[in-house]
């Protein structure tokens, strides 16, 4: 991409190579003197002033030449680079609105179905259509697409807020350990709710961590979520903390199927398009995207890894894939 910094290495390179020319025109100009010009004049029998005003003469177009060549070239090449550079600018413009309006009609669809749920079982309680022993299965309805709705809203507001200009992260000394083990803890009856199975390892050592403990703790969180809502029942999932030399090393694997590799480029992207679990599993597909940039304001690394690149990390040969936190730990 044509940014400041290639336009800056373009303009010191560029400048160098004029200099260079430069010099090559100054070695040509007195070998052209020494070895024609002078000989020439001679054998044409020019002498005195005249010869040192032809001299001169050559010397001033030798010199002049190559600069006014070089700063031709130069500032054509530089306004090329700036040219370019625009239209990148531009293009990165109007992606940003397509994903902004992409972004707005993605919300709209995943608040349309709950809403209609809604509006149409309070409309049909509020007509006295149904019966008194259905009432309360039409009211807890309503009650789980309110949540639903109120959880869409929500993480829209935290991808939101995450994105915005100046956000700023509460760190603190945190036992990330400690921590991990009570967000598993909070996680324990949604995992054993849908059948899935739960494998732990992590060191019982104290490892303190700078972070944001809030915002981390959603990090985790909605990996933990990503993994049970996205997998079959019966899904075994794993959750490691591995020091690793200078690094930490933080993995939720899981037994669930392989993610095809169009989407996995992309899924950390809001609203992958093409993510067919939005629409049947219930995800917003925010979850993800806030990850990754709570994990990047922190300095860390995430990334998706799956087989066969995931057997090098030795979690298990049952486990097909894996978010894989990397946490440089500071001397």
């Amino acid at each position: 991409m044509h940014n400041e910094k290639h336009i800056r290495q373009f303009v010191i390179w560029r400048f160098f190579w004029t200099l260079l020319g430069i010099s090559a025109a100054e070695f040509f100009m007195i070998t052209f003197i020494i070895r024609i010009l002078l000989p020439l004049l001679i054998r044409i029998g020019v002498s005195g002033k005249l010869m040192w005003l032809t001299i001169i003469i050559v010397i001033i177009a030798f010199l002049l030449a190559p600069f006014v060549i070089g700063a031709y070239s130069f500032t054509r090449g530089v306004t090329r680079e700036l040219k370019i550079s625009e239209e990148e600018f531009v293009n990165i413009q109007k992606e940003n609105e397509r994903r902004k309006y992409l972004l707005i009609s993605d919300i709209a669809h995943d608040l349309k179905t709950p809403m209609t749920t809604v509006t149409g079982y309070a409309q049909a309680l509020s007509d006295g259509m149904v019966k008194e022993d259905q009432q309360h299965e039409y009211l807890e309805a309503i009650r789980t697409k309110t949540l639903r709705m109120n959880e869409i809203i929500n993480l829209l507001f935290d991808y939101t807020k995450i994105n915005s200009d100046g956000v700023t992260l509460n760190k603190t000394e945190v036992d990330i350990c400690e921590e991990l083990r009570e967000i598993i803890a909070s996680n324990y009856k949604d995992i054993e709710d849908a059948g899935d199975e739960l494998d732990i390892d992590i060191p019982e050592d104290k490892i303190l961590l700078s972070l944001d403990k809030l915002q981390m703790s959603r990090v985790f969180n909605n990996l933990l979520t990503n993994a049970v809502r996205h997998n079959g029942k019966g899904t075994k999932i794993k959750a490691v903390l591995r020091p690793d030399g200078d690094e930490l090393k933080i993995f939720v694997a899981d037994t669930g199927n392989v993610i095809p590799e169009d989407l996995a480029g992309k899924i950390f992207e809001p609203f992958v398009t093409g993510d067919e679990s939005r629409q049947t599993k219930g995800g917003s597909g925010l979850g993800l995207s806030i990850v990754k940039k709570v994990t990047e304001l922190h300095g860390f690394r995430i990334k998706l890894t799956q087989k066969p690149d995931i057997n090098r990390y030795r979690l298990g040969d049952e486990y097909n894939k894996a978010f894989l936190i990397t946490i440089p730990v500071p001397d």
